[in-house]
């Protein structure tokens, strides 16, 4: 019995709390019957254990629920890493493509040549195709020691 809520109420309160809503929470009760179980599930509990209850059946329900909240967090956070790791790699590419396009008018290139152009100077320069695209669109040039590389390769 809790002052001025019910288990219940607690429960909902965690499930609601971003900090705390992926921590598994088991409900242990006098309260019987399966319209109380499937309250306390409603309300966002993992399990329901009734009173009197067996200890060696507690901790096991316990260490299940660990178990796979470890999996649950251990498969959100390779998920969460795959997810950024495309946002970056999206965001690069647009880079990349917006160089691309300022490389051709600037320069009077097709896509491919100045994608070659692009890739060249990042080589020779030692830079990332993504940095050097990220100074390409915000100088709408290329570096000044390449700036005769791709009136070369005009078409």
């Amino acid at each position: 019995m809790l002052p001025g809520q019910s288990g219940l109420d607690l429960v909902t309160l965690l499930g609601h709390d971003p900090a705390l809503e992926r921590i598994p929470i088991l409900v242990l009760t006098a309260r019987a019957g399966s319209a109380a179980a499937v309250e306390a599930m409603a309300a966002g509990a993992d399990d329901y254990v009734r009173k009197p209850f067996d200890a060696p059946e507690l901790l096991a329900r316990i260490s299940a629920h660990h178990t796979l909240n470890q999996i649950r967090e251990t498969a959100i956070g390779a998920a969460q890493y795959t997810v950024e790791n495309l946002r970056r790699a999206l965001a690069t590419n647009r880079t990349i493509a917006t160089a691309i396009g300022v490389v051709m008018t600037r320069y009077e290139l097709d896509a491919t040549r100045a994608y070659q152009a692009l890739v060249r100077i990042s080589q020779h320069t030692n830079h990332k195709l993504r940095d050097l695209a990220a100074d390409v669109v915000a100088t709408r040039a290329l570096p000044s020691p390449a700036t005769s590389e791709p009136a070369e390769s005009r078409t």
